[in-house]
C-alpha cells in the first residue's frame, strides 16, 4: 500500500514538474516579446516620428534658452565676451 501511494505521489510530482517547465517556457517567451516591444517603444526614431506627427518641431537657435554662469555660456557658445 505504501509503495502504491509513493508511486502515485511520484507521478503527480512528475506532472507538476512538467507543468512548471511549460509555464517557465511560456513566461520566457513572453519576456522576450516584452523586451523586443520595449526596445521598439523606446527607439529614438520612433519617438522622433511620433513627436513630428503630433506637431512638435525642432527649436531654432533663438528658441534655445541657456541658464547658468555667464562664463559657462560663453565657453559653450564658442565666443569670447
Amino acid at each position: 500500500m505504501f509503495y502504491l501511494h509513493t508511486k502515485i505521489e511520484l507521478i503527480e510530482v512528475g506532472y507538476e514538474i512538467s507543468d512548471n517547465k511549460n509555464y517557465k517556457r511560456s513566461l520566457s517567451e513572453k519576456n522576450q516579446m516584452l523586451k523586443a516591444e520595449f526596445l521598439n517603444l523606446k527607439s529614438p526614431d520612433r519617438i522622433e516620428r511620433l513627436a513630428l506627427k503630433r506637431g512638435l518641431i525642432y527649436p531654432s537657435q533663438k528658441d534655445i534658452l541657456y541658464s547658468g554662469n555667464k562664463r559657462d555660456l560663453s565657453a559653450n557658445s564658442g565666443s569670447d565676451e
